[in-house]
């Protein structure tokens, strides 16, 4: 029995050696035995390492980081986090997400990429009228929806005014107060049908009714001009709503008329923002706001920036529902090169009408291969099973024994009736009322999309390998983040007495430095510190003080009280550190003096003044001492002549 068992040792030994010898893929390591392919490391590895230049030096580090993930990954599956449904849910979504480039025609689009890269080269001005489609959304409904279109279209034609007719019988709200002007748009701002029409329909015509998925609508195209591309500008913002008193209407006038002769009178701009602008997201940034076309801000504001000509030039005071503003023009940006564009443009338009078109497109092609055949007399025989309980959700399916007949068949695999109505029935009082033939033809075009798309996702790793790495990368991804988060980051937070420990002993790292509490005082003039001052020493408060110096102006004096550490604050830092009050000191063009208040040595910071900092830290001991249990948990080996071949 020894000899027997020794030989099938042997010969699985050999075999097993003739494998390794015949693979195309070697194992770059094991652990406990569990091999870990060569691809799977190159493939991770180049996907974070950007240097073409791979050295010996570099795989030895990142084999490091390796092993530390697969350890992590090892014992997530000892720990059995695989196996539960949290993260089979969350897997699933990602596999969803990921399956997504694969159930689309690529071709198609391409084409359509270029498509909207062309339109985006222009802006249409336009104008619609939308008529929904009521009733049961029956093929009478649509019928009897563009035939009001088309009565419309023809009284315009006639002499009647659009902006009139929008207001009275535009179903979109909005034309009640706009007369259904839209303004300027450009390629991929609209849904696609609507944009296709706006586009392809000539300055001062109006389109036939055009079909999206909020109705028909009649399109009156105003205008067509090359696209102005982007926009960076920085602005300066002083609230004033219509609704407002008008006392504060004429204020802010008045201030924004102020900073408007400082900026022109040659003050920095980016400071005047930082002073006096009350856009709090992006006063201290100088105004600055991101780049924007066509159709992303008020129109009245919109306008002004692209008049501006030159870089630095700045414009007038404007007003919008917002306020008023001064708008700095930082730069010009015609649209980008279609290469530069492409991610973002592959982005758009996988989110709108398009990404239906592709989908339809693939599902046409796979229908081909993998000979598709459909029973529509079957399909239009479950309409007549179909009563009112259905839109009430208390329908009750026909017995199986007489739903047994093939409504469609693809690739081996066929679906009967009883499939189809199991789907039907699962969303029995969540369609509203509708004609019940529109109802399973739309279920049914719903039905077969899915088994079709389903069956394509079960054999993607099959078809495509890179579908398949990326998967496991994933599948991996979320057992570290997962248990990761139990054994680290969220322990780091949970565990108050282990992270009050650790601060204990690591006191000497987390150190206040030297601190001044101090309110610093920015007056436009020596005249008005020196008012200022005067009022400090007699101990009046900051408030007291602005209310008084800014009476005829709000921009002669500002007060900020603060606590700042040394090196933090350069006005601060530009002071001798003294109790009491300072000396009046020329910055940025303005007159400062800073009291201050108290002088804070330095000390040692308490835990919640640094538990950020120090939990990030326990964090790092944490994970440093796990990963040394998981290296004497399982055994690695690393096979450093596979390593090494990496190209």
């Amino acid at each position: 029995m020894k000899f027997i068992s020794s030989s099938v040792a042997l010969i699985s030994l050999l075999l097993s050696t003739a494998v390794v010898a015949q693979n195309a893929d070697p194992n770059i390591m094991t652990i406990d035995g569990k091999p870990v392919s060569k691809s799977e490391f190159e493939t991770i590895y180049k996907k974070n390492n950007k240097d073409p230049k791979v050295t010996k030096e570099a795989l030895d580090e990142y084999i490091e980081l390796f092993v530390k993930f697969k350890l992590k990954v090892a014992e997530a599956e000892r720990l059995g986090l695989d196996t539960t449904e949290a993260f089979k849910n969350e897997l699933e979504g990602y596999r969803k997400q990921l399956a997504k480039p694969y159930l689309t025609d690529n071709i198609l689009t391409e084409d359509l990429i270029k498509e909207a890269y062309e339109r985006m080269q222009w802006e249409v001005k336009a104008s619609h009228i939308l008529f929904k489609i009521g009733g049961l959304n029956t093929p009478a409904d649509t019928l009897a929806a563009y035939k009001k279109a088309m009565d419309i279209k023809r009284r315009i034609e006639t002499g009647s005014d659009f902006g009139i007719l929008a207001q009275s019988l535009s179903d979109d709200p909005s034309a009640k107060q706009n007369n259904g002007d839209l303004g300027y748009f450009t390629g991929l701002m609209m849904v696609y049908p609507f944009e296709t029409a706006a586009f392809n329909t000539p300055v001062g015509k109006i389109s036939d009714p055009v079909r999206s998925s909020f109705g028909y609508h009649l399109i009156k195209v105003i205008d067509r001009r090359p696209a102005r591309g982007e926009v960076k500008v920085a602005h300066i913002l002083i609230p004033a709503a219509s609704a407002d008193p008008v006392e504060k209407q004429k204020a802010a006038k008045e201030k924004i008329d102020e900073i408007y002769k400082l900026a022109k009178g040659g003050n920095d701009f980016a400071e005047l923002a930082k002073k006096y602008s009350e856009d709090k997201t992006t006063a201290q940034a100088g105004g600055v706001l991101p780049l924007f076309g066509t159709g992303k801000m008020v129109e009245s504001f919109e306008n002004a920036a692209f008049s501006l000509k030159n870089t630095g030039d700045i414009s007038e005071p404007v007003q919008t529902s917002y306020g008023w503003h001064l708008i700095k023009l930082i730069e010009k940006k015609p649209v980008g090169k279609l290469d530069e564009l492409r991610p973002v443009l592959v982005k758009r338009i996988s989110r709108d009408d398009r990404s239906k078109m592709t989908k339809n497109s693939f599902l046409k092609k796979i229908k081909t291969e993998y000979k598709f055949v459909e029973f529509k007399d079957n399909v239009k025989a479950i309409a007549k099973m179909i009563d009112s309980t259905y839109y009430k959700g208390t329908w009750t399916p026909p017995a199986a024994n007489k739903l047994t007949k093939p409504v469609m068949q693809f690739a081996g695999l066929k679906y009967t009736q009883k499939d189809l109505v199991d789907y039907l029935d699962s969303w029995k009082g969540k369609t509203g009322n509708m004609d019940n033939g529109v109802l399973i033809n739309n279920f049914y075009d719903r039905f077969v999309d899915l088994k079709l798309t389903d069956y394509e996702e079960s054999r993607l790793a099959e078809k495509y390998p890179e579908f398949k790495a990326l998967y496991k990368e994933y599948r991996d991804g979320i057992l570290l983040f997962d248990l990761t988060n139990q054994m680290v980051w969220n322990k780091a937070v949970d565990d108050t007495t282990g992270l009050h420990a650790f601060y204990m002993d690591h006191q000497q790292d987390y150190m206040w430095k030297k601190r001044a509490d101090a309110v610093i005082y920015k007056a436009k003039d020596k005249k008005v510190a020196e008012a200022a001052m005067k009022m400090v020493k007699k101990k009046k408060s900051k408030d007291d003080i602005l209310k008084t110096l800014n009476s005829d102006s709000q921009l002669n004096l500002a007060a900020d009280a603060m606590v700042a550490e040394m090196g933090t604050n350069p006005i601060i830092d530009a002071f001798i550190w003294k109790t009491g009050l300072s000396e009046i000191k020329t910055i940025n063009g303005q007159e400062v003096f800073i009291q201050f208040n108290n002088i804070l040595e330095p000390q040692t910071k308490k835990l919640d003044e640094t538990r950020g900092a120090v939990t990030a830290a326990y964090q790092n001991y944490l994970e440093e001492n796990w990963i040394k249990e998981l290296k004497n948990r399982y055994k690695v080996q690393v096979n450093n002549d596979v390593l090494y071949s990496v190209q």
